[in-house]
């Protein structure tokens, strides 16, 4: 792919706006060195944006696009100024252009304004600089410049430029995901559409960003994985596949799933999730102190009459959770649901037989959180992540902890949950050892 092949949406878009008559086209043109834009003495020629994609030395490809005056009149006029506005949204780098010989109007500063509220990195060009006799200094973010003459136009794109720089965040396939000595496994499905001799190139790129993130790439076809994954010292980073073996390759890498513990329902749609095929591996259950589960499905026995006690992440205190009788109706049948039904109607200890046990505990990990840790995850995770998690997340990653820990897993894992952080805020905020105020103005930074 050639630059000229790049698409729109991958191009540095720059912009120019300013008053009718400012100069903008003529700017335009004498910047991209082409008649992009129609030019003339009468205000409010530009009547829709103009976008023309291009090379631009010394920027690359680029978008151009040339707007309406933004002090255009009348009803069609501030339909033609709304969708100049509209281009903020798409705008990477802004120019302003103003009228040298007028200078900043107030409209001018309320664009000014915009850039710096939405961070979009502007210049402001005093243009028509050869019809003023007395220069005024110039902040850093300022040029005179001349469409006319030629002044300064060089100028204003190496300007243009260092912001180019400054915003390249150079896309990836995989590369930013990985860590030297990672290893990735690339699956490639070897058919009859498969060309002779060669892999296509989005296998040759991938690998490419493997080996420049100093990771090991192994490469195998989709009928090789088990065998594969088997052959490793140590678990794999990722496995990258094509789309046409994707059921294949996720068949054999399931994926940890922790979910904390209120009524059954999560963990009971994972279950039967797996039960159909989804590359589910361990469900990790994650109890709060309130570990009737727990208490289950590791002693085999769960007291249906007890008392659950207030904690901090109320969804969760159950001591007989909602729905468990859905797990013990599809692993041990309908009768032993009849009877655990009777027990919990009239109060006493479901017991389990060991066989009974081992069905239930198949694929399910249940560990119990207390408070505290809970706490210390939630400002833990904001310290090292800058994640702010809310109870129930904390609790489930909290669990996702226990369980790599006590089994050495390594596979990747995905939190499960479903609460607000609204019902939670002031829990979060002591834990983080902030006022609810204080939080509320760190969220709304972050925003």
């Amino acid at each position: 792919m050639s630059l000229n092949d790049m698409v729109s949406a991958e191009r540095l878009h720059i912009s120019f706006f300013g008053m009718r008559n400012a100069g903008k086209s003529s700017l335009v043109n004498a910047v991209t060195g082409q008649q992009l834009a129609v030019v003339s003495e009468v205000k409010g020629t530009t009547t829709d944006p103009v976008k023309k994609a291009m090379e631009l030395l010394p920027l690359g490809p680029v978008v151009i696009i040339d707007t309406p005056g933004l002090d255009d009149e009348g009803e069609l006029g501030r339909l033609r100024v709304q969708k100049a506005m509209q281009v903020l949204s798409s705008t990477d780098i802004a120019v302003l252009v103003v009228d040298a010989a007028i200078g900043l109007r107030e409209l001018d500063r309320s664009l000014v304004a915009c850039f710096r509220e939405r961070k979009i990195p502007y210049i402001t060009v005093y243009n028509k600089a050869d019809l003023v006799c007395e220069r005024q200094p110039l902040e850093k973010h300022e040029i005179y410049a001349s469409a006319v003459t030629g002044e300064n136009i060089y100028a204003l794109k190496e300007k243009l430029g260092a912001f180019a720089k400054q915003l390249q965040n150079p896309k990836h396939m995989v590369a930013d995901l990985l860590s030297e000595g990672d290893v990735v496994v690339l699956v490639t499905p070897i058919d009859e559409s498969a060309p002779k001799g060669r892999l296509i190139l989005p296998q040759q790129m991938a690998v490419r960003e493997v080996l420049d993130a100093h990771a090991v790439a192994i490469t195998c076809q989709d009928t090789e994985l088990p065998r594969t994954l088997e052959s490793l010292a140590v678990r794999p980073k990722m496995v990258i596949t094509d789309s046409q073996a994707f059921e294949r390759v996720s068949a054999d890498t399931p994926v940890d799933v922790a979910v904390p513990m209120g009524n059954f329902s999560a963990p009971m749609a994972l279950w039967y999730a797996r039960q159909w095929g989804l590359p589910i591996g361990t469900i990790v259950v994650c109890c709060n102190e309130n570990g009737a589960v727990w208490n289950l499905l590791h002693k085999g026995e769960i007291r249906t009459d007890a008392v659950a006690a207030h904690t901090g992440t109320p969804a969760c205190d159950y001591t007989v959770p909602p729905d468990l009788e859905r797990l013990i109706f599809a692993a041990l049948g309908r009768e032993e649901t009849q009877r655990y039904c009777q027990v919990c109607r009239r109060g006493g200890t479901y017991y389990l037989e060991a066989a009974q046990l081992r069905k239930l505990q198949n694929g399910i990990w249940v560990t119990v959180v207390g408070r505290q840790r809970m706490e210390s995850a939630v400002s833990g995770l904001y310290a090292t992540d800058g994640y702010i998690p809310d109870p129930y997340t904390a609790l489930a990653f909290s669990g996702l902890c226990d369980f790599r820990a006590a089994t050495g897993s390594g596979r990747n894992a995905l939190l499960i949950s479903d609460e607000s952080p609204a019902f939670s805020f002031g829990m979060i905020a002591g834990c983080m050892g902030m006022s609810q105020s204080e939080l509320k103005d760190l969220l709304n930074k972050q925003i």
